[in-house]
């Protein structure tokens, strides 16, 4: 039975507390046909105003995608994809590192399929380059789930190391290295390759051995590894643990550290987490 009612949920999620709040998120699944309608609300009036957002609305904001993406609800698509579309900071300014740390996993939670704002998202210029990487990360995840054909990801992969994407160094570049060795989409390799002699791939983001690597390793092992580090987000008060260390150290919660964006995939991750910069946020 749910502890709180959705009026209590809603009120407590807009809150910045120390800890994921465990007794609203579980109620929340509770009263999941009631939320769903608020949630996207609180999406809409976030996007319309990043920058000015209060912080109990930037608060909401956040567990509205964290829960929307949980419940697989294909009615967030066009936000999510709107939320990483805004440009230059406005991403982030209205929910900070979740941008780098779950934006993927959102994405692919919420499309139930329907690839065509993705790779919109992809090709978008004038879109935050981390929300164009999420849209690359969304697409590697989809195919490691085995929610789409993996083959076609490969072969839009492709497309984008070939013409698709600008020939200019960017996240977006980084994004599609990694996510293809991530899915072991080895078609690709020999353009990637291409990219790193140009400098289109930052090499201290990732290196170009890693696709060496993942030639060299059994064929499945990586996708099995990429399938069990990315599952869906199944658990908002585990995905969210991150941030309680942020809010003792006393930064501002919609602001939580922000890792520098050049960090080698196999140095310790700023955050402070323990983990490689590759299965933490960069992920």
């Amino acid at each position: 039975m749910p502890i709180m009612s959705p009026a209590n949920v809603l009120d407590a999620l807009s809150q910045d507390w120390p800890e994921p709040p465990h007794e609203a998120l579980a109620s929340a699944d509770s009263h999941r046909r009631a939320l769903v309608d608020p949630l996207l609300l609180a999406l809409e009036r976030g996007i319309a105003n990043p920058t000015g957002a209060s912080s109990e609305e930037a608060m909401l904001f956040a567990y509205s995608l964290y829960l929307l993406a949980k419940w697989r609800e294909p009615r967030a698509y066009p936000w999510v994809v709107r939320w990483l579309s805004l440009p230059a900071d406005a991403p982030f300014d209205l929910a900070g590192d979740v941008v780098t740390q779950d934006g993927a996993r959102m994405l692919a939670g919420v499309c139930d399929g329907d690839l065509t704002l993705l790779k919109a998202l992809v090709l978008d210029r004038q879109a935050n380059e981390y929300g164009r990487g999420a849209a690359v990360g969304a697409l590697s995840h989809l195919a490691a789930w085995a929610e789409v054909p993996r083959e076609s990801v490969v072969e839009y992969f492709l497309w984008l190391a070939r013409e698709g994407l600008e020939r200019e160094p960017g996240h977006v570049w980084d994004c599609l290295a990694v996510a293809c060795a991530d899915i072991e989409a080895l078609a690709v390799f020999p353009e990637l390759r291409r990219a790193y002699d140009e400098g289109l791939v930052d090499p201290q983001y990732m290196g170009r051995s890693e696709l060496d690597e993942v030639e060299a390793a059994p064929r499945g092992d990586t996708l099995r590894d990429t399938r069990e580090r990315d599952a869906p987000i199944d658990d908002v008060a585990e995905a969210t643990s991150w941030w309680a260390g942020f809010a003792t150290s006393r930064r501002d919660p919609r602001e939580p550290y922000r890792a520098p964006p050049k960090v080698g995939r196999d140095e310790p991750c700023p955050c402070g987490s323990g983990k490689k910069y590759k299965k933490c946020c960069g992920a």
